[in-house]
């Protein structure tokens, strides 16, 4: 049935079946595309291809659903009505390294984003974005610098990891299985490489980036001695409820 399934996926979307899929298509057609860059939703995901070697994309860039990125405008059409003339438009769009583009975002020709940047939910970036900061707006301005807003989320972690473990509780009547923290078992796993279970590896390896990870998962420790510490941090003292 899966296969069945991936089948009609790709008869039906084609070069948007897949993040791979697309992002093969559009070397083919002349956009530059670095390793380890995703596509999450290509079937909602628009990359002007009118002219492909206008666009390009570094590494480790995750566009998000709904993103779309043109290279040129048609408000011409209404200059031509006017005024008779035909005024082209066109202008290079450059992502650059490390790169998260959130939901709905939309980037304007004549635009480079630099390394290191995150983009928050529906913007509209129609200039520059420098290295090393979130933006977001329409239009996109700098929010941070990305340095001040890893400190945000390192602070965030416990608070975020106790509200998922209390909201699973509270939802199921049963104690949060350590999977679910999946994102989040840096706060009790020891930091050792042998604790790291597969799953951990996996969340680890994205981006290729294991060995940084695993450098400064060695090199720190955790925040609760055990996860049976954190779940009791969290207020569950080992009980489950009847629902």
């Amino acid at each position: 049935m899966h296969t069945i399934k991936n089948w009609l996926k790709r008869l039906i979307l084609q070069e948007k079946s897949s993040s791979e899929a697309y992002i093969r298509h559009m070397r083919k057609l002349g956009v530059q595309i670095g390793d380890y860059t995703w596509i999450i939703d290509p079937s909602r995901t628009f990359v002007d291809t009118t002219r492909p070697w206008l666009v390009t994309i570094g590494k480790n860039v995750k566009l998000a659903r709904g993103v779309s990125i043109w290279t040129h405008g048609y408000d011409w059409c209404v200059l031509k009505e006017k005024y008779g003339d035909i005024l082209g438009s066109c202008g290079p769009v450059t992502i650059g390294d490390n790169v998260f583009v959130g939901v709905n975002t939309t980037i304007l020709k004549n635009v480079t984003i630099g390394n290191n940047v995150i983009i928050s939910v529906n913007s509209l970036v129609t200039h520059d974005i420098p290295d090393n900061c979130v933006a977001g707006g329409s239009p996109c301005e700098v929010i941070m610098p990305i340095e001040k807003y890893y400190e945000k989320r390192q602070k965030a972690q416990v608070r975020e990891a106790k509200g998922l473990a209390r909201a699973y509780y509270a939802r199921t009547g049963q104690l949060p299985p350590k999977e679910v923290f999946y994102e989040f078992f840096w706060l009790f796993e020891p930091h050792t490489q042998e604790s790291l279970s597969k799953k951990d590896r996996e969340t680890m390896e994205k981006e290729g980036s294991f060995e940084k990870s695993l450098e400064r998962f060695l090199e720190t420790e955790p925040v609760y001695p055990s996860y049976e510490a954190f779940l009791e941090d969290c207020g569950l003292n080992g009980e489950e409820k009847a629902l």
